[in-house]
């Protein structure tokens, strides 16, 4: 692909692999990298230039999981039609970036809700991920959305299903196959209302 019509190059990385992946990127890309967020589970073993660090928690969100998806969201909300935005997934990615859909939800409640879902519904990890688009700021296609109108790439390494990509860190840039009703047999299925 010509990259010469972009103005500007971002990366948004995010997932356990997420630093070897933006290093690898960078590698090829670099010096057109102008800005970008990488957040993994881990203190990555280097800064790399040009892009900002965060260490989300896993398999439970923690307070900088939503910090760092409120610096992806602001970032992704500056992109224009001549950028370009280049996300790479990786597992792990639906806790280490998390913001609730509602406002009002505490961290506490958040981290109870994956604390529910990871250690005592029983879900296997396409319903997690089901529920976890529908209870997100950042899944099931909203980092898409919200890089939209620049030019967009999603490079994945899977850790689900064959033929689930959407599901790769919970979907952050893919379209949402799933409803609320879906939601709502889960739920049931698994006893989780109370």
């Amino acid at each position: 692909t010509d990259l010469k019509p972009f103005k500007k190059i971002v990366l948004v990385a995010i997932g356990k692999a997420a630093w070897p992946m933006a290093r690898s990127m960078q590698n090829l890309l670099d010096p057109r990298v102008a800005s970008g967020v990488v957040v993994s589970s881990v203190e990555p073993p280097a800064p790399l230039p040009y892009l900002l660090h965060y260490q989300g928690g896993h398999p439970i969100p923690n307070q900088t999981s939503v910090h760092a998806a409120d610096v992806v969201l602001e970032l992704l909300g500056q992109m224009k039609q001549n950028h370009l935005v280049i996300f790479l997934l990786s597992g792990g990615g639906s806790a280490i970036l998390e913001k609730p859909l509602d406002a009002s939800i505490t961290l506490d409640h958040l981290q109870a809700f994956y604390q529910l879902l990871v250690n005592q519904s029983g879900a296997n990890i396409v319903d997690m991920n089901i529920l976890r688009k529908h209870f997100s700021a950042v899944k099931g296609g909203r980092l898409g959305e919200a890089a939209h109108p620049a030019r967009q790439i999603t490079l994945y390494v899977s850790d689900v299903p064959a033929g689930q990509a959407s599901t790769v860190a919970s979907g952050p840039t893919m379209p949402d196959e799933y409803t609320v009703e879906h939601c709502r047999r889960i739920v049931e299925r698994l006893g989780l209302y109370d």
